[in-house]
């Protein structure tokens, strides 16, 4: 049975596009320093030239974006299930204090083309020079263009298709809170993968 939306809960039309599948940005903070943040709302926009896009919450501004629309730069780091803990860590409040690249852990990977490094244990890193951003309500959708791209080869054909039979790609589906922290659902090659993650200790 077909039902309608109701208009109070409209807001909430974005589920209808869930699972997503989320991909980990670096960018550089005003020190120098690596931050690292996990957004779901991205995706490629442009194939010639090659561009993608990705939007972040503006009101108040998070530290991704921020730091892209400082330093016109940044990496979109393509995970895998192996680190699908620490992306969820990385998606937590942190004190000003903390590198949440640091905390959770990562290994850097030396970009080629900008500053911001990439992340060791990722698929793959697209290195990203700003190219437009556009307001669209409570996020900002910021495109970047892709300059060069790091991969692991071994989880990729010849025409770049993801060897699914031995790279699952990371897909989220839900999540809800629990006493001391949350726990995320993800879909798997043998269903649906739930991990409980903590809060950060303060």
């Amino acid at each position: 049975m077909k039902v309608l939306l109701s208009d109070e809960r409209i807001a909430e039309s974005w589920a209808f596009l869930q699972p997503s599948r989320p991909a980990m940005i670096t960018t550089l903070n005003h020190d120098g320093s690596t931050n690292v943040a996990p957004f779901g709302w991205n995706m490629p926009v442009s194939a010639n030239p090659p561009r993608v896009s990705v939007a972040l919450v503006n009101c108040p501004p998070n530290r991704t974006l921020t730091n892209i629309l400082r330093e016109k730069e940044f990496v979109l780091n393509i995970p895998t299930m192996k680190v699908a803990d620490k992306l969820v860590q990385s998606s937590y409040q942190h004190p000003k204090e903390v590198n949440k690249f640091r905390a959770a852990g990562f290994q850097t990977l030396k970009s080629r083309v900008v500053k911001t490094p990439g992340i060791a244990e990722c698929r793959a890193s697209l290195e990203c020079v700003f190219y437009k951003e556009i307001e669209a309500g409570d996020h900002t959708l910021i495109i970047g263009d892709v300059k060069t791209v790091t991969f692991e080869e071994d989880d990729f054909t010849e025409d770049l298709t993801l060897k699914i039979n031995q790279a699952w790609p990371i897909i989220h589906l839900d999540q809800y809170k629990e006493r001391g922290g949350q726990v995320h659902s993800f879909i798997g090659p043998e269903g649906l993968h739930n991990i409980f993650v903590p809060y950060n200790e303060r």
